[in-house]
């Protein structure tokens, strides 16, 4: 019988030891997600600016994950196109819809250059 006696202090042993690992891999799970959380509590955070209110928190209504441009206003340009005076598209070098389309590329670049001239001159005369 003593060797029975022996077996059931190996099995509380064995528990014990299986028990002290449960609860040490629940802490490192709990500390991991507790910091995930806190990472991700702080990149929104880190976004917060001036635009659209979420909940308490005020988010910019352009901002996404990554845009590096939360809490900038966005600059109006014009249409380079003579005459036109419609808003410029940035992705479209600053050209309305309808001079996208119709103006041959080389003319764009030409009125782009212009553009950009202009604005450098209109700085210059600022700073004086």
């Amino acid at each position: 019988m003593p060797k029975r006696s022996t077996k059931l202090s190996t099995d509380d042993a064995i528990r014990d030891v299986a028990l002290r690992f449960a609860s040490e891999i629940a802490e490192i799970v709990r500390g991991s997600v507790a910091h995930e959380v806190t990472s991700q509590v702080r990149r929104v955070l880190d976004g917060v600016g001036r635009g659209a209110r979420v909940g308490s928190l005020r988010l910019p209504a352009h901002a996404g994950p990554g845009d590096k441009r939360i809490g900038k206003t966005p600059v109006a340009v014009r249409c380079p196109a003579p005459g036109c005076r419609r808003e410029g598209i940035r992705a479209k070098r600053n050209f309305c819809d309808e001079h996208a389309a119709s103006i041959p590329e080389a003319e764009q670049k030409r009125l782009r250059l212009q553009q950009r001239a202009a604005r450098g001159a209109g700085k210059s005369r600022r700073g004086r």
